[in-house]
Formats: C-alpha cells, sequence, structure tokens
C-alpha cells in the first residue's frame, strides 16, 4: 500500500497521462559485460576467446554510442525524453512510432553483429549455445517496448535457460531438457514477434486519441476541465484502450498459455533440488517464500538417524514437485487477476466523477492459501521426525508463518472532476540508484529522532579550544540531550508501531480507503515536539563554556539539519527528479570532517560565514512550503468511508503544481548558493581532490557512491605472493582506474549541473528530469562497463592460487535500484 499511495502521488504530481513510459526511456538498454559473460557460460568459452570477446563487446559499446548520438538522443530530446506518446498531433505521433521503430531495428542490427563476431571467435560446439543467447536476447528487445498504456493482460517474461544450472545437469539430462526448451523458446520468440506486429498497430490507433488527450491537457492551463469535457475525454481514452486491446489481448494470452504449458512440460526434468529456483527464477517474483528446504538444510546438520535423513528427503522430494506446480499456479493466479483488474468496469457520470471497481486478487490470494497450507503440512512433517530437545535448532533462523502481501477485496476508487488516475494499473516505473533502504532510503528517516552529530561535539570542541574539563562537560551535554532524544523517540515509535499492529490485525476487513489512510500516516514523520528545547538547553549548556559567538555557526547548522528533515509524502517527488543533493549538504559539516591545515580551515570558515545566514533562512522558507505541499498532497487525496472510496481533485492537484514549482526554484537557489561557496573555498585550498570528491560524495550521492572496484585492487595489492612486476603493473591499473572512475563521474555531474531553461510547470519540469535520469543512467553504465573490463584484466594478471586468495575478484554488486511502479 505505500507503494501505490507513492505512485498516486507521483501519477497527480507529474500531471496526468503522458507519463505512461518506462522512465528510462523508449529503447532498451546496451547489453553489458556482466550479463553477456554470464550468457557465454552456456558457451564455456576459453580465457583466450573470452579476452576476444571482450573487446568485440568494446567495440560494440562504441557502436551503440555513436547510434545514440545520431539517433537516440535527438530523438528523445525531441520528445522529452518520452517517445511518440508526448505529441499533441496523430500525425507527428504517427512519425514518433515509426521514428521508434527504426531505432529498435537500429539497435537490432548492431547485437546482431555482436553475436556474428563472437561466433566468428567460437568453435563449432560452441555455436548451437551462442544462438539461444542470440535469440533470449532477441526475446528481450521484443519485451522491452513500452505498451503499458494500453493496458490489459500482462507480458509474460519466462526465461528458464538461465536460471538452470547446466554444470550439475548429466549428458542425458541436458539432452531431455534441450528436447523441450529449443522448440519451446522457438515459439516463444515466434509469438512475441507477432505481438509486436499486433503492438504496432494498436500503437498507431492509440496515438491518435493520446494526441487530442495531449492537446487537450496543454490547454487546461491552471483550470481544470469541466465535468462534461472530463467525461467526455476520459471516455475517449478508454475506448481507445479497449480497441487497441482488441488487438493485443488474444496474443498475450496465447503467450501466457504457453509459458504454463511450457514450466509444466519441463519441470519435472529438472533435478528436484533446483527445481524450486528455476521456476521462481524463471516467473518472477509470486511472493510465496519456500521455508521447507532451509527447515530441511537444518537437520542435516542434526545426529539423526539415517532412516530419518533417508525420511527427510522422501518429504522434501515430495515438497518439490508440489511446491513446483504450486508455483506455476501462482503464475496464472497472478495474470488472471491482473486481467480482470484491467477489464473492471468503468462508469462516469454526469458531473465528471470516474468511479470504477478494483477487483479483489482472489485468484493469487487462493495461491497463497494453498502453498502455505502444503508447506505446513511439510514443515510439521519434518518436524515429527526431530526429537524434541532438537525442536528450537528446527525453528531457528525465523521459521514464523509466512508473511504475505495480502490484497483486499473489491472495492472502488472515485475520481472526481478533472482528476488523475489511481487505479491498480501498473504503467510507470520510475527507476533510481540506491545508496540504500527502501525506496532508495527515502523514508528511512520517517521514525527517526536525529541525534547529534559526533562532527558538531568535535567541531565545537575544536573551535571554543576547550580544556579537559570543559570537554567532559560538553560531553556531559551531550549525553544529557541524547538520553532525552532517545526516550521520545522511542515512546513515539511505539505508539507508532502499535497503530501499524493494529492494522495488521484488521488488514482482512479493511477497504482500500482505510488501507490508504493507514499508508498516509506511517508516511508521516514522527513528531519533533519537544527536540528543540532539548538543542536549545544542549546549546545553553555549552554557552557556559565558550564563546557565543563560536558557537553560534553549529547551532544554525543543527537548525538545518532539523529542517533536511521535513516532509513525508511530498518526499515522494524526489523519486521523479533531477537526482540532486547540494541544497542539502551542510558546508560546515563538510569543512569540520576535512583535512585542512589552520590556515585553510580559517579561510574555509571565513567563506561560511557568509553561507550561514542566507542558507539557513532559504531553507526555513523552503520548510514552509514543503509542509503546506505534504497537507495540500493529503488534502488532494480524501478517503470516503462508506463504500471504501477515495476522491481525487484535480483543482487541488494543480495548486500542487504550483507549490511544487515554488519549492523548486527556491531549492535550485540554495543550491548554486552551495555550489558557489564550495567553488570560494576550493579557491584557497593547496589542493583540492579530497574536499572535492568529499563535497561530490554528498551533494550528488546517486553518482558519486563510492567507488566498490578500489576495494579490489587494494585486496589483490596485498597478495603476499605478488611478484614486483606484478605489483607494479596493477598499481598502476588501479592509478588508471580511479583517475577513468572519477573523471566519468565528473562528467555525469556536470549533466545534473548544467543549467537548464525554466520549466513552465511541473509536468515540464517532470520531462528535463527525465531526460536527465536517462542520461545519468547511461553515463553510470558506460563507467562500470570500463571498470569491469578493466577487472577482467587484473584476473588475467593472476594465478589460479593468487585468484583464490582474492576469493576470486568477484564483480561487486550492480548499484540498488528501487522501482516504483504507477
Amino acid at each position: 500500500m505505500p507503494t501505490r499511495l507513492i505512485a498516486a502521488c507521483l501519477m497527480l504530481a507529474s500531471a496526468g497521462l503522458a507519463q505512461a513510459q518506462m522512465m528510462s526511456g523508449p529503447f532498451m538498454g546496451d547489453l553489458g559485460w556482466k550479463i553477456l559473460r554470464e550468457r557465454l557460460g552456456l558457451a564455456a568459452p576459453s580465457p583466450a576467446q573470452l579476452e576476444d570477446i571482450a573487446q568485440i563487446h568494446n567495440q560494440y559499446l562504441a557502436s551503440m554510442k555513436l547510434l545514440r548520438t545520431e539517433h537516440i538522443d535527438p530523438f528523445l530530446n525531441e520528445t522529452k525524453g518520452m517517445g511518440s506518446i508526448t505529441a499533441t498531433d496523430p500525425d507527428e505521433a504517427r512519425r514518433g512510432i515509426a521514428k521508434t521503430e527504426k531505432i529498435h531495428r537500429l539497435v537490432a542490427e548492431q547485437e546482431s553483429l555482436l553475436m556474428d563476431q563472437i561466433a566468428s571467435v567460437l568453435g563449432d560446439t560452441q555455436q548451437a549455445p551462442l544462438e539461444r543467447i542470440r535469440e533470449h536476447r532477441s526475446r528481450e528487445r521484443l519485451c522491452h517496448r513500452p505498451m503499458d498504456l494500453i493496458g490489459g493482460s500482462p507480458l509474460p517474461k519466462t526465461e528458464p535457460r538461465f536460471a538452470i544450472d547446466w554444470r550439475s545437469l548429466s549428458d542425458s539430462e541436458r539432452a531431455e531438457i534441450e528436447s523441450i526448451l529449443t522448440p519451446w523458446e522457438d515459439r516463444y520468440t515466434g509469438q512475441l514477434k507477432t505481438l509486436s506486429t499486433a503492438r504496432s498497430k494498436a500503437l498507431i490507433e492509440f496515438s491518435k486519441t493520446l494526441a487530442v488527450l495531449n492537446a487537450a491537457q496543454a490547454e487546461f492551463g491552471n483550470t481544470p476541465p469541466g465535468p462534461a469535457e472530463m467525461s467526455r475525454l476520459i471516455n475517449l481514452f478508454r475506448d481507445a484502450q479497449r480497441n487497441a486491446q482488441e488487438l493485443t489481448e488474444p496474443t498475450k494470452i496465447a503467450l501466457q498459455r504457453h509459458v504454463v504449458k511450457g514450466l509444466r512440460e519441463l519441470a519435472p526434468l529438472i533435478p528436484s533440488s533446483q527445481r524450486i529456483k528455476v521456476i521462481r527464477l524463471s516467473s518472477g517474483n509470486t511472493g510465496l517464500n519456500d521455508q521447507v528446504t532451509p527447515m530441511a538444510g537444518r537437520t542435516r546438520r542434526m545426529d539423526l538417524p539415517k532412516d530419518v535423513h533417508a525420511e527427510i528427503g522422501v518429504i522434501l522430494d515430495v515438497w518439490y514437485d508440489d511446491a513446483t506446480l504450486l508455483l506455476i499456479d501462482a503464475l496464472e493466479a497472478n495474470w488472471r487477476d491482473i486481467r480482470e483488474q484491467q477489464n473492471a468496469v468503468t462508469e462516469v457520470d454526469e458531473e465528471g466523477n470516474m468511479t470504477f471497481d478494483i477487483p479483489g486478487s482472489e485468484n493469487s490470494i487462493a495461491a497463497m492459501k494453498a502453498w502455505n497450507s502444503r508447506s505446513a503440512e511439510a514443515m510439521d512433517a519434518i518436524s515429527a521426525l526431530v526429537p524434541e530437545e532438537l525442536a528450537d535448532a528446527l525453528q531457528q533462523d525465523g521459521d514464523t508463518e509466512e508473511e504475505q502481501s495480502v490484497v483486499t477485496t473489491s472495492t472502488a476508487v472515485v475520481i472526481s472532476s478533472g482528476g488523475g488516475s489511481d487505479s491498480d494499473e501498473t504503467v510507470v516505473v520510475a527507476t533510481e540508484t540506491s545508496p540504500g533502504g527502501e525506496y532508495g532510503g527515502l523514508f528511512d528517516d520517517l521514525n527517526v529522532l536525529p541525534a547529534l552529530r559526533q562532527s558538531l561535539i568535535d567541531g565545537l570542541a575544536r573551535d571554543l579550544a576547550l580544556t579537559e574539563a570543559d570537554r567532559r562537560t560538553l560531553d556531559e551535554l551531550f549525553e544529557t540531550h541524547d538520553t532525552a532524544r532517545a526516550e521520545l523517540e522511542a515512546m513515539r515509535l511505539a505508539k507508532k508501531n502499535a497503530k501499524k499492529d493494529e492494522f495488521s490485525d484488521r488488514i482482512a476487513d479493511m477497504t482500500e480507503a482505510d488501507q490508504m489512510a493507514f499508508a498516509i500516516e506511517m508516511m508521516t514523520p514522527i513528531s519533533q515536539e519537544g527536540l528543540s528545547e532539548l538543542d536549545d538547553a544542549f546549546f545553553e549548556g555549552v554557552a557556559t563554556i565558550g564563546n557565543s559567538e563560536a558557537i553560534e555557526p553549529w547551532r544554525l547548522s543543527r537548525v538545518r539539519e532539523m529542517l533536511v528533515g521535513v516532509g513525508g509524502i511530498s518526499r515522494t517527488l524526489r523519486l521523479i527528479g533531477v537526482p540532486d543533493n547540494r541544497a542539502n549538504v551542510d558546508l560546515l559539516n563538510l569543512v569540520s570532517n576535512a583535512s585542512l591545515n589552520d590556515r585553510e580551515y580559517a579561510a574555509a570558515r571565513e567563506a561560511l560565514s557568509r553561507w550561514h545566514g542566507p542558507a539557513t533562512a532559504l531553507m526555513e522558507d523552503i520548510q514552509s512550503k514543503t509542509v503546506k505541499l505534504d497537507e495540500a498532497m493529503r488534502a488532494m487525496m480524501s478517503q470516503e468511508q462508506s463504500g471504501g472510496s477515495m476522491s481525487i481533485d484535480l483543482t487541488a492537484a494543480m495548486e500542487i503544481d504550483q507549490m511544487q514549482t515554488a519549492v523548486a526554484t527556491q531549492r535550485a537557489e540554495l543550491s548554486a548558493l552551495a555550489q558557489e561557496t564550495v567553488q570560494t573555498i576550493e579557491s584557497v585550498l593547496s589542493n583540492t581532490d579530497d574536499f572535492h570528491r568529499m563535497w561530490l560524495l554528498e551533494a550528488h550521492p546517486e553518482v558519486a557512491s563510492q567507488d566498490p572496484f578500489i576495494d579490489m585492487y587494494d585486496r589483490v595489492l596485498k597478495i603476499d605472493s605478488l611478484t614486483d612486476d606484478q605489483r607494479a603493473t596493477i598499481a598502476a591499473m588501479r592509478i588508471e582506474h580511479n583517475d577513468a572512475w572519477w573523471t566519468a563521474t565528473e562528467e555525469a555531474i556536470a549533466t545534473i549541473e548544467t543549467p537548464q531553461n525554466t520549466p513552465a510547470n511541473q509536468q515540464e519540469a517532470f520531462f528535463a528530469a527525465q531526460r536527465v535520469r536517462q542520461n545519468i543512467q547511461q553515463q553510470a553504465f558506460a563507467r562500470r562497463e570500463s571498470a569491469l573490463k578493466r577487472l577482467e584484466q587484473v584476473r588475467s594478471l593472476l594465478t589460479e592460487e593468487q585468484l583464490a586468495v582474492a576469493a576470486g575478484l568477484p564483480d561487486p554488486a550492480a548499484p540498488r535500484t528501487a522501482g516504483v511502479p504507477f
């Protein structure tokens, strides 16, 4: 439900229908080296072959970069990064679709050339696996072409081949699986091509209506349309949707049946030990967790009789058979529920209100219950074989009843005149590089009362030149503050958790509106009431041991820290904006943590003396506007308790548009002030590298995240058995990597910091932000690709024994991403 609330906020805040596209763009990203190398494992290339293929892949990336420069980027710039769906003229939309298809063909040609060149490196026995890899990539391209705005049944994306551990199979097992899998994949590809043709026809017709809607929306200005006009536009859109679905639905349903049939035929041929994993990875997340296998695994560490271990093995084998079928049933059930939700009846009354049922997910819930029942049966059977004194060891690691995502029964959503959509249709996915935590850590501090930072305590001690006795007094003041703060936090968090527990107990009886109201409450920060009094008492105490003039900058730093955490559901807007944190960086804290000599520190503090006042005043103004924006977003989504409906008011949404613009303008002003101050500080430093990178890490954490590859070089350089030549070569490669990484990082950040034309409204701001995000995404991809290739070279320099010491020198994990569907 929080995800759906975020979805509603984003949809309304970014103004309407035209965002129904992948925010990462209408074109598929380049085939990365890590994925290509893993897939080539099917062909088992030798180290020499892999080295040649790496060079071929570099040529492919260079060709794709040229294709983007000459074709993709100009088209995306022309269409605001969203392809043909932003057109306001039917002919313009048709031309946009034609350009899109041309670019898809050019991409396919480049990837076909890549596979041809790889084929020239591989031997005869490696050609068949490569052909499977080639066809899989073709299916990926066919599945990527966005059509979410048309709606209808979900498009299955099922690929068992790369989930199977082929190395563990015998020759006869491999041959038997291939006899089913290869023709299944061939037919799957053919059906996707049929769907692509139908989809193109549907989009051409649908785009005509979408152009009319875009043109009408452009004329709204800040005034929502009247009820009659809104009713006409809504019905126009829904009719166009249904007509488009008539062209695509038959093929999508046939695809679903083909996938299910193939999984059912394939499952019995896969060894039981990997069957559940293969089906789960092939079919996507069904929300069903296997707790039986971990429990059986714990019994292997127990001193049980051989016949008991054998009996548990039988229970596990039967579980694998049943669980596999239940997973496939759950996949089918999910598709049926989505199809029913897409086909929900929509009514528009003469006042312009749109009401539509959201059918409950009865099929998915039934599948979940069947899974839970069978899972409990298997675990009970295993438990019965284990002595009572070992029961605790059997139940460790959290073998509680599965926590499942429960979808409520049928309710209704009402969209008032001029309202945006709050349906269950997943029509857009916004992706954001995440430094950690759900939704990129966006809501991690909702339940926290910020403690005084240690850097603040140390900074006060430095600036006040405290004696040992005064430092002890400062530490005591800090401890008193933190104890009281922690008590306030625990008390308010306990109250919030009690409401969460109450919700969990009542969820089955709650309407959609009840759940939405609860989600809004959970996304509201705990009250900071009383914290400012604790802060005042702390700084008053510090004033008894130091000069108040030296204390004031640190007091303002604490004030700014409290202002940064303001906002609840309005935080969702950051997921679709330009990823820029410059306005939130506390420069005093940055300077305090930097390694500066006394002269540099004094000069930096002089520059900060001109920054403190204006920055704090701007942040206070932004905080005030953000609080009002949060209140307005709540008011925009009002729950009607009778009948479980929700009303969304477009008039309020348009006021929110103006409020967003005001906040964005002041944040830009604060960002510019911070940037200017940092440049002034850097001008007085003898060496700016370390300070500049500290600034980038805080100002642009999504782009300038800590380099995970540098640790790999340091790990290798610690290997005792390296020869002098190896050590010198790898040390030089480390320097080369570090320079390349930060050069690429600076280029990506320049994309963010380059001044843009002021957008006319939040919809235009949304489009501009998505283009920035698309460009950053591509630059980050290129940076990682170069680092992966260089790490591959490091591996080639090591012996098997040295590589083992470095734990295989694995590729660093890719940055986490947060997906937000709406």
